[in-house]
C-alpha cells in the first residue's frame, strides 16, 4: 500500500485545485467507496441480467460518481486553455463516455468477487486517496487506489484511480497530449469520438 500512495504523491501537485477546496474527510472518503463498491457488487451478482445490461448499470453508476470535468481538464492540460468553448463541449462528452464504456467493460465482465478497503489517507491539500484490494479465484488481489475530492457541501467524488500503480489521469493526459501535438484538439476529438463509436458497435 505504501507504495501506491508514494506513486500517487509524485503527481500529486497537478492535481491541485487552483483555489482552495474543501478538506476532504478520508473517513467520509471511505464510506463513500464504500457505499459505491457494494453497489458495484450487487450489480455483478445479478447473474439474471444480461452482461449488456449489466455494463449499463455500472455506466450510469460511475457516471454519478466521477467528477469526468476535472478530470478531463487535467487530461487535456495545456490545449484546455487553448481549446474554445465547442471544442471543450465536445471533449468532455466523449471523454466521459469513452471513460464510462472502459471501465464499465472492465467491471461488468468481473465475478463477484471480496472487495475491502484497506487504507484511507489524506492526500495532498484538499483529497483522500482510498487503498482497495479486490479479491480474484486465481491469483492476486487486484489493488486500486481511489482519489477522492469534497466539492463542497459533502459533494465527494472521484478525480482519479490508479491500478497496480499506473494513475488513469496521468496516462491519458500523456497519451493525449502526443496526440494533440500531431493532430490537434480536433484531431483528438474524433479519435474519441471513433472510440466511443467502436465501443457502440460492439457486441456484447
Amino acid at each position: 500500500m505504501r507504495n501506491l500512495v508514494l506513486v500517487m504523491l509524485v503527481s500529486v501537485w497537478l492535481f491541485q485545485p487552483a483555489s482552495a477546496a474543501e478538506k476532504t474527510s478520508p473517513d467520509v472518503a471511505r464510506e463513500f467507496i464504500q457505499r459505491l463498491g457494494n453497489e458495484a457488487v450487487k450489480l455483478l451478482a445479478d447473474k439474471e441480467l444480461p452482461l449488456a445490461q449489466r455494463e449499463a448499470k455500472i455506466r450510469e453508476l460511475l457516471r454519478g460518481n466521477f467528477d469526468f470535468r476535472t478530470i478531463g481538464r487535467f487530461v487535456l492540460g495545456k490545449s484546455w486553455r487553448r481549446a474554445t468553448s465547442d471544442q471543450r463541449a465536445d471533449y468532455l462528452t466523449l471523454f466521459s463516455e469513452f471513460v464510462l464504456r472502459t471501465y464499465a467493460r472492465r467491471i461488468g465482465g468481473y465475478a463477484n468477487d471480496a472487495f475491502k478497503i484497506t487504507s484511507a489517507t489524506p492526500l495532498g491539500r484538499s483529497d483522500a486517496i482510498i487503498v482497495t484490494a479486490i479479491a480474484q479465484p486465481v491469483g492476486p488481489a487486484i489493488r486500486a487506489g481511489w482519489r477522492v475530492r469534497n466539492n463542497g457541501g459533502n459533494d465527494y467524488k472521484i478525480i482519479d484511480v490508479m491500478v497496480e500503480k499506473v494513475s488513469m489521469a496521468a496516462t491519458q493526459r500523456s497519451e493525449y497530449d502526443a496526440i494533440v501535438r500531431q493532430r490537434g484538439v480536433d484531431g483528438l476529438i474524433e479519435l474519441l469520438r471513433a472510440k466511443v463509436g467502436s465501443y457502440s458497435a460492439q457486441p456484447s
